[in-house]
């Protein structure tokens, strides 16, 4: 059984109630701020751009039956600027391909996973 704890605050006995906005816990009735810093549990976001939209930032928590290996696989992006925007060389552009194709071939090594992603169409 589960149970649910309230929290009560410390100067006037009152419920707490929490601030999503602002990430603060405060008290309903005197206003005082119990806890300053909540911790944030949702997805992590990189930005929005026009052509990507919202892209979720390294890994999200969320797994989906549809894929192989329950969609938290790591995707080599294709491009020719680095993280901070700036153009990465012709030799680098190789190494990165290169690397991406072998990517492709070793994330679904075992034939189990090879069978899925024909089935999945992945």
């Amino acid at each position: 059984m589960e149970t649910i704890e309230i929290q009560k605050c410390v100067s006037c006995k009152s419920s707490l109630i929490d601030d999503l906005q602002r990430g603060e816990t405060i008290c309903s009735n005197c206003g005082i701020v119990a806890v300053e810093q909540m911790e944030d549990y949702g997805p992590e976001r990189i930005g929005i751009s026009s052509d990507t939209g919202m892209k979720l930032a390294r890994a999200t928590g969320q797994t989906t039956l549809a894929q192989h290996d329950l969609g938290v696989s790591t995707e080599i992006s294709i491009g020719s600027t680095d993280y901070s925007g700036k153009k990465i060389s012709a030799e680098v552009q190789r190494q990165m391909n290169n690397g991406r194709t072998w990517h492709k071939r070793v994330r679904v090594a075992s034939s189990r996973d090879r069978r899925l992603t024909n089935i999945l169409g992945v």
